[in-house]
């Protein structure tokens, strides 16, 4: 409880209002909370991938059955989810929208040893490749339908605010759009080089240097991803189906969706 309150005294202060980087897993949203951190903007800043009711729920459920979510993630939840309810507290919400293909693929290395133990970082016996890339093709519907519903059960229940509701103003990679309690910044992962900068600025009144961390590239699954991308091959029905998520239709043209699938090194 000392904790939480801390917390909440520091998002009360006068001139305080929180960044909350509040979005699906997976997007990116490590690089723009460490970015801001590191430069110590004058704001209280939270990321956050979980803000409901449903969501804070879960996350006690999981960290009572063992999972890997320290009291402090739940403390943090509390405090951001109350800033919303504060008349006298207006947050910045920064949330992402990612190609739904590219981010199926992250989200699914991300558990790569609990759900594959046998695999260790370093090269792999080509079957055990093809026994992953089999487990991704039958993940990726669940995967794509998480990525849809993120929004509806997560952001709009937290904000009111349906993010589909209008098209997505993305001149520059992202758009502010001013609710009710809250202004909500949208940026999208594969803009967000050039989006940043400009976007801090704009928002916060200061220049921030993005800096990139928790990537695939300094992952110990590197080379196993790398494996499992020279052997995947994304089927017509699974291409159809990603392009027909709310999520893609929405934030990419047809043009950058197809881009966007594909995965050969560039």
């Amino acid at each position: 409880m000392a904790r939480r309150a801390a917390l909440q005294a520091a998002v009360r202060v006068a001139g305080r209002d929180p960044v909350v980087v509040y979005t699906l897993p997976k997007t990116g949203s490590s690089a723009i909370a460490t970015s801001l951190e590191r430069v110590r903007v004058a704001r209280p800043v939270f990321q956050l991938h979980l803000l409901s009711d449903e969501g804070m729920a879960r996350a006690r459920d999981l960290r009572a059955e063992g999972a890997r979510i320290r009291q402090s993630n739940i403390d943090q939840m509390v405090v951001a989810r109350a800033a919303f309810d504060d008349a006298e507290v207006r947050p910045l919400v920064v949330t992402m929208a990612r190609h739904p293909l590219r981010r199926a693929i992250s989200w699914f290395f991300q558990s790569w040893h609990r759900d594959f133990p046998w695999a260790a970082p370093g090269p792999q016996d080509p079957a055990r490749v093809d026994e992953l890339v089999d487990g991704f093709h039958e993940r990726l519907p669940t995967t794509l339908g998480v990525c849809d519903r993120w929004f509806d059960e997560e952001l709009a229940a937290v904000t009111g605010h349906d993010v589909f509701s209008r098209p997505f103003d993305g001149d520059g990679g992202w758009e502010l759009r001013r609710l009710d309690g809250c202004d909500l910044a949208i940026v999208r992962t594969e803009d967000l080089d050039g989006a940043f900068a400009p976007m801090c600025a704009a928002l916060l009144g200061t220049t921030v240097k993005l800096e990139r961390v928790n990537e695939a590239s300094g992952k110990p699954y590197r080379d196993l991803r790398r494996a499992f991308l020279a052997r995947f091959e994304l089927t017509e029905v699974e291409r159809r189906a990603v392009a027909a998520t709310r999520h893609a239709r929405h934030f990419y043209s047809a043009e950058e969706l197809e881009a966007g699938m594909d995965l050969s090194p560039r």
